[in-house]
C-alpha cells in the first residue's frame, strides 16, 4: 500500500469536499431569496445529481482505460471555475444551470478517487482503506456547513462561495504535486477482460447496493435541503446553528464509517448492510418534533451511525465487485450513479411534498421510502 499516495489523495478530497460543504446550509436559503418555490428548490438540487447520474458510469469506465489522475485533475479545475458562477447567478434558472454544470465536474472527482484507492489498497484490507478514505468525504462535508454558516453570518454568502473556489483550487494543486499516477486494475490485468457495464448492472449485489444507496440519498437530500428551511424559517434558528447540526450529521457518519472499515473485512457484510439500512431511516420520523439544536443533534447522529454501518459494508462490497469485474472505475461509477438517482428524486419529491402536503411530510415520507427500499434491497442481497 502506497501510504503517501493515500494521504495525499485523502487531503485532496477533504479540501474539495470542505469547499462543497461550505454551501450546504446556504443553497436552500440562497434559492429561497430568489423566490424559488419548493418545486424549484428541489429542481435546483436535483440538477446537480441528474448530471452525476448520467455521466458517472461513463467517466468511471473511461478512467479504467485511461488512468485516474487526469480525470480527477480536470474535474477539480472545472469545480474551481464553476464555483465563481454561483455568485453571478441572479435567478433560480441560472442557479439551476450552475448546479447542472457543477454535477458534471463532480463525476470526475469522487468516484474516480474512490477507484484510485480501490486500485492501491491491499486485497485483504480493501474495506479498511476504502472506508478510511471515505472519512475525507464526510469530514469535508461535515466541517463545511459549519464554516459556511460562520462565513455567511459574519461576512456574506459571497464570502462562502469565494472560499469554496479557493479550497477547490488548493485541492487541485495538492493533486498535481503529491498524488502519483498509478496503473488501473484494467491495465494491471490486461489479459483479463474488463466487464461491460451491461454485465455489471445485472448482478444481484449491484442491484441491492444501488437500491440501498439511492434510497439513502433520497432521504438524506430531504434532510440537507429542507431541514434548513424548517429550522430557520419555522423555528427561528440561526444559519450557524443549522450549519452546526448538518456538520454533526456528516462528521458522525464519516468518522463512524472510517472506524467500521476493518469490521467489514472480517464480518459478513450482508448482515451489516441489512441492519444499517433498515434502522437508519426510523429516527427521521422524529425530526418534525425536534425544534431544538440538541434534539436535532441526537436524532441526526443516530441516523448517521446506522447509515454508516450499512454504507461501510457497501463500500467494501463495491471494491470487491470492482476487482471481480476488472473495472473499479466502472463499478464505482454505477454505485455513485445510483446514489445520484436518489439525489435527483429526493429533492424533487420533497419539493412537491412541501408545496402540497407541508414540510413535515417531507421527513415522514422520506423515512418510509428508506425503510421500504431497505426491505426490497434485502431481497436481492439474499437472492442467489
Amino acid at each position: 500500500m502506497d501510504k503517501k499516495a493515500f494521504i495525499a489523495l485523502f487531503s485532496v478530497v477533504f479540501a474539495a469536499m470542505l469547499g462543497m460543504g461550505i454551501i450546504g446550509p446556504l443553497m436552500p436559503l440562497y434559492a429561497e431569496s430568489m423566490g424559488a418555490s419548493g418545486f424549484w428548490l428541489g429542481l435546483m438540487y436535483s440538477a446537480f445529481a441528474f448530471s452525476r447520474m448520467i455521466f458517472m458510469p461513463i467517466m468511471g469506465k473511461l478512467s479504467d482505460a485511461r488512468g485516474r489522475k487526469v480525470f480527477i485533475a480536470a474535474g477539480l479545475l472545472i469545480y474551481a471555475i464553476i464555483s465563481l458562477f454561483y455568485i453571478s447567478a441572479s435567478n433560480i434558472y441560472q442557479l439551476t444551470s450552475v448546479r447542472l454544470l457543477h454535477g458534471i465536474a463532480s463525476c470526475m472527482v469522487i468516484p474516480i478517487a474512490q477507484a484510485y484507492i480501490g486500485d492501491i489498497a491491499p486485497m485483504n484490507q480493501k474495506g479498511t482503506y476504502i472506508n478510511l478514505f471515505s472519512m475525507a468525504l464526510f469530514l469535508g462535508m461535515g466541517a463545511g456547513p459549519l464554516l459556511g454558516g460562520f462565513l455567511t453570518d459574519t461576512f456574506s454568502m459571497s464570502a462562502a462561495f469565494y472560499t469554496m473556489t479557493g479550497l477547490t483550487s488548493l485541492s487541485l494543486c495538492l493533486l498535481l504535486i503529491f498524488v502519483p499516477t498509478v496503473r488501473t486494475i484494467s491495465r494491471q490485468t490486461e489479459n483479463k477482460r474488463a466487464a461491460p457495464l451491461s454485465e455489471i448492472v445485472k448482478d444481484n449485489k449491484v442491484i441491492a447496493a444501488s437500491i440501498f444507496l439511492s434510497s439513502r440519498a433520497f432521504y438524506r437530500q430531504g434532510i440537507t435541503a429542507f431541514l434548513p428551511i424548517l429550522a430557520v424559517s419555522f423555528w427561528g434558528m440561526s444559519v450557524t446553528n443549522i450549519g452546526l447540526v448538518l456538520s454533526a450529521f456528516f462528521l458522525v457518519g464519516g468518522i463512524a464509517q472510517g472506524l467500521l472499515g476493518p469490521l467489514t473485512d472480517r464480518i459478513n457484510k450482508t448482515s451489516l448492510i441489512i441492519i444499517g439500512g433498515i434502522i437508519a431511516p426510523i429516527p427521521i420520523l422524529l425530526i418534525p418534533y425536534a425544534s431544538s439544536v440538541g434534539a436535532l443533534l441526537a436524532i441526526l447522529s443516530t441516523v448517521a451511525l446506522f447509515a454508516a454501518l450499512g454504507r461501510a459494508s457497501l463500500m467494501t462490497l463495491n471494491v470487491e465487485l470492482g476487482n471481480q469485474y476488472n473495472g473499479m472505475g466502472s463499478v464505482m461509477g454505477v454505485f455513485n450513479s445510483a446514489m445520484s438517482l436518489g439525489m435527483v428524486l429526493g429533492p424533487l419529491s420533497a419539493g412537491f411534498i412541501m408545496d402540497y402536503l407541508g414540510i413535515n411530510q417531507v421527513f415522514y415520507i422520506g423515512a418510509a421510502v428508506g425503510g421500504i427500499a431497505a426491505l426490497i434491497a434485502t431481497y436481492f442481497l439474499l437472492k442467489k
